[in-house]
C-alpha cells in the first residue's frame, strides 16, 4: 500500500517507518519474482501495467497478435502468482506491478 504525504500526517513516525519498510520489502519480492520470468513476459507485463497499454497496443509494439499478447501476460501473471506463493507471499503484491518499474 502506498501512502501519500497527507496520509503520513495521520500516522505516527513509527507507523510511517513500518509502512515504508513494508512497501520496500514488497517491491523487493516482486522484483525478484519478475526476474524469474522470460524477457518477453517481463516486457508484456511492463507494457500492460507500467505503461498502461491496451492489448492491441502491446501486440503492435511486440509485433505479435492480440491473442498472443493476452496469452503472454496471462502466463506471466500465472507464473508470478506461483513464484510468490511458493515463497509465502500474498498475490496482492501483484498490484505493485502498476506502481514500479521492473528489470
Amino acid at each position: 500500500m502506498s501512502y501519500s504525504q497527507d496520509d503520513n500526517q495521520d500516522l505516527s513516525h513509527e507507523d510511517s517507518f513500518i509502512a515504508a519498510e513494508t512497501e520496500a520489502e514488497n517491491h523487493r519480492v516482486l522484483t525478484e519474482a519478475m526476474k524469474t520470468l522470460p524477457s518477453r513476459q517481463r516486457e508484456g507485463l511492463s507494457l500492460k501495467f507500467e505503461y498502461d497499454h491496451s492489448y492491441p497496443e502491446i501486440a503492435e509494439i511486440m509485433s505479435i497478435s492480440v491473442e498472443s499478447a493476452r496469452t503472454i501476460i496471462y502466463r506471466a501473471l500465472k507464473e508470478l502468482r506461483k513464484c510468490m506463493e511458493e515463497k509465502g507471499h500474498s498475490i496482492q503484491l501483484l498490484f505493485f506491478l502498476s506502481r514500479y518499474p521492473h528489470p
